[in-house]
């Protein structure tokens, strides 16, 4: 969660490509845990940055993902 958090820092600072290092070492250490909610709120993260940087398609695309692992939560 620390490492999302430190993320969403350098996000909020403008330094994007460091806010996905960030993102990145979050999503492989909850995806190793077999964490779905925090899966998720990556794949969000993601989808923010693309968005933020105006790749659309890209964000889409994220924003899918993270709802695919939220629905399976949720079932």
């Amino acid at each position: 969660m620390t490492y999302h958090q430190l993320g969403l820092v350098d996000q909020f600072r403008g330094r994007l490509d460091e806010a996905k290092h960030w993102y990145e070492m979050a999503l492989d250490i909850d995806s190793a845990l077999g964490h779905p909610p925090a899966v998720a709120a990556a794949y969000d993260s993601y989808g923010m940055l693309e968005r933020l940087r105006g790749r659309l398609d890209e964000a889409e695309e994220w924003y899918r993902r993270s709802l695919i692992v939220s629905d399976r939560i949720e079932d």
